[in-house]
C-alpha cells in the first residue's frame, strides 16, 4: 500500500473524475433499462389491446424485466 504522503493531488483528482464518470455511466444504463422495460410492456399492451388477465400481465412484465436485466449484465461485461 503506498504511503499517503507520496500520493499526488492530481492523482486523487484523476481518480475522483474517473469515479464520477463511472457513476454517470451506470445511472444512464439503469435509465436505459427502465426505458426498455416500460416501452416493451407498452408495446405488448398495444399488441393484445388489454385482453390479458392480471396474472398474465404480471408474468409478461417479469419476463421482460428478466431479459432487460440479462442484456444489461451482458453489456456491462463487454465494456
Amino acid at each position: 500500500m503506498p504511503d499517503l504522503r507520496t500520493v499526488k493531488p492530481n492523482e486523487i483528482s484523476a481518480l475522483l473524475r474517473l469515479e464520477a464518470a463511472l457513476e454517470v455511466r451506470q445511472r444512464a444504463a439503469w435509465a436505459g433499462m427502465l426505458l426498455y422495460v416500460v416501452s416493451a410492456v407498452y408495446v405488448c399492451y398495444l399488441a393484445v389491446k388489454g385482453g390479458l388477465g392480471v396474472a398474465t400481465w404480471n408474468a409478461l412484465f417479469w419476463i421482460i424485466l428478466l431479459f432487460a436485466g440479462r442484456n444489461h449484465h451482458c453489456s456491462d461485461q463487454q465494456q
